[in-house]
């Protein structure tokens, strides 16, 4: 592992993003583990990487497919990667009620990625399954 990190820190060739890498591509939101009038901001993180590296300066546009408009909304609308790749996008619930909204991360020849972000109102634990 330390031979790769040194790699990537020595290496100075070019680094060209093949893909785009989502944080989690599902996303579910309990809703009772939120205050009445409690904002929910969620973050997301989306990396741009191709084999052993990670590019930054990568414009990242998200974009809410049909009506998960009304139920959340996301920003920034465009995003640029730093310097580890990554672009941060927070998603705000804007109607605390059950439903499924598609965000679809887009960046040129990198192609698109989509997240589904699900409200629920109560959700199990892993344990009780």
């Amino acid at each position: 592992v330390q031979s790769i990190i040194n790699l990537l820190k020595t290496d100075t060739s070019p680094c060209e993003a093949s893909s785009l890498i989502l944080s989690e591509t599902d996303k579910i939101i309990c809703l009772d583990d939120y205050e009445k009038n409690e904002t929910i901001v969620e973050t997301v993180w989306v990396t741009a990487s191709g084999g052993d590296c990670v590019e930054e300066g990568v414009k990242v546009t998200a974009t809410i497919s049909g009506s998960g408009k009304r139920l959340i909304s996301i920003s920034p609308k465009n995003a640029s990667t730093d310097i580890n790749g990554q672009a941060e996008f927070e998603i705000t619930v804007k109607k605390k009620k059950k439903g499924t909204a598609k965000v679809t991360f887009e960046s040129g020849s990198l192609g698109k990625k989509i997240m589904t972000v699900k409200m629920m109102k109560k959700c199990e634990d892993d344990d009780d399954l």
